[in-house]
């Protein structure tokens, strides 16, 4: 999405539902969209933290400090940074639909 007010400012805007089934709105700002990205994927279960609401915009945003502070608080490696969790990878769509004989040659091969 583009700001309105910075016309060259992009963001990303995220449907999430919550703990509790409400399905709500989470804006990522481009630098955590960059170090995040693959972990929104469809169908993840994550663990995210989050700021509320506030002046009086609907959305949540991706939890951060504030920009002036983000090479302080912000850890450099992704692997050290727990803003995010992964708590169960999406399950993989089976594309094809396998035969009974290609199911048990996966399970008894010749050797």
């Amino acid at each position: 999405m583009k700001s309105k007010k910075k016309k060259d400012f992009v963001y990303h805007q995220v449907e999430c539902e919550d703990v509790a089934n409400e399905r709500v709105k989470l804006n990522i700002w481009p630098d955590d969209w960059v170090r995040w990205s693959p972990e929104f994927a469809v169908g993840n279960l994550l663990r995210v933290r989050v700021q509320p609401p506030s002046g009086g915009f609907p959305t949540y945003t991706f939890d951060g400090p504030a920009k002036h502070l983000r090479w302080k608080f912000i850890p450099k490696n992704k692997e050290d940074d727990f803003r995010v969790i992964v708590m169960q990878p999406a399950k993989k769509k089976v594309e094809d639909i396998l035969t009974h004989q290609e199911v048990l040659d996966q399970f008894f091969t010749e050797e």
